[in-house]
């Protein structure tokens, strides 16, 4: 019983603790899937604004172009 209590404290301690965001933004927007138009979310450190789309670089230096309509958050 006090393994099981020691357990359950253990983890609330865990999943109670605030977690520090790990990018700068998060852009919403969508793409396309099969002739469908999905929502979709990005995370990143920088971007840059290019004519009516968003374009950021991932972790493999792969270029990403987002088409408006975007929304743009700072993490805060």
């Amino acid at each position: 019983m006090k393994k099981i209590i020691l357990l359950l404290t253990i983890l609330f301690g865990i999943l109670s603790c605030e977690v520090k965001p790990q990018f700068k933004y998060k852009i919403e927007g969508f793409v396309v899937v099969k002739g469908d138009t999905m929502p979709a979310i990005w995370y990143t450190d920088n971007y840059v604004i290019h004519d009516d789309s968003i374009v950021y670089y991932n972790s493999d230096s792969s270029m990403v172009s987002i088409k408006t309509p975007y929304k743009l958050y700072e993490i805060k």
